[in-house]
């Protein structure tokens, strides 16, 4: 247990101090644009999933809120980096892709 913990805090660490190294100087517009497209693709996967039925309807759609997630988080960590946007992103894309 303890070396689990252990392992987390130098991940957290390390992801912290690589967040500066992220930095893609992102203009608002491109970043406005950016987040449109991660929108597009929400919707184009989403509607893809309206021809299933059932428990592969919903998983289908929990892929696709899984992959809006991701594309969020890591368009946000290069947008505006911070050592908590880069753990967020850290966390999110295991438990999305369904290993926790």
């Amino acid at each position: 247990m303890k070396k689990l913990h252990f392992k987390v805090i130098v991940l957290a660490v390390s992801l912290a101090f690589s967040a500066g190294a992220m930095a893609q100087n992102m203009s608002k517009t491109e970043y406005q644009a950016s987040k449109d497209k991660i929108s597009a693709e929400y919707k184009a996967a989403r509607e893809a999933c309206a021809s299933l039925a059932g428990n592969p309807k919903d998983v289908c759609v929990a892929q696709a809120k899984g992959n809006e997630k991701i594309a969020q988080a890591e368009l946000d960590a290069g947008y505006k980096p911070s050592p908590r946007v880069t753990i967020l992103v850290a966390s999110i894309e295991p438990r999305t892709r369904g290993r926790r």
